[in-house]
């Protein structure tokens, strides 16, 4: 076969592989499962309205990019966005991964792989006050721990 045939069935072979992991595609591996915490706390940390322990998510160096607003660079401004934010009409939020790297369980320490998500923001009276999707890439870090290193998202309304 030449080499453009089969580049094309590698790519198609991935896409596939992909497709069956969609959205309510649940992974039970050891990174899914660490993913999964990690957002529940990312949502306890809402709820709870505790800065500190939302941006102790995320890596020293991390990289958040918010909708409208400029790159946030460092745990510390990942902190003071929090607290801006838990003043904003979000209570509560549901986080849930769409997709996660087919890799994640493979990297090493130090390495990263990437989150497909959606997010639905509520306001005290648990109306849905906002619907997004958003793009993270995590970090291995020591003792097989992870934390967000580059978090992307923005909302489905316009």
């Amino acid at each position: 076969m030449n080499r453009q045939l089969i580049v094309f069935m590698v790519v198609v072979s991935v896409a596939v592989a992909a497709a069956k992991h969609g959205f309510g595609y649940k992974r039970t591996t050891l990174v899914a499962d660490l993913v999964n915490a990690a957002n529940e706390k990312w949502g306890q940390m809402l709820r709870g309205k505790n800065a500190e322990g939302f941006a102790s998510l995320y890596t020293e160096d991390t990289q958040v990019l918010p909708t409208g607003s400029p790159p946030l660079i460092g745990r510390a401004a990942v902190e003071m966005f929090a607290e801006s934010f838990f003043l904003s009409e979000v209570k509560d939020a549901k986080v849930e991964t769409v997709l996660l790297d087919p890799t994640a369980d493979s990297v090493a320490e130090g390495g990263t792989f990437w989150e497909r998500g959606k997010y639905v923001f509520y306001n005290d009276a648990g109306d849905v006050i906002d619907v997004g999707k958003y793009l993270g890439v995590w970090k291995k870090i020591a003792n097989g721990n992870i934390k967000m290193y580059i978090d992307s998202f923005n909302s489905n309304n316009a």
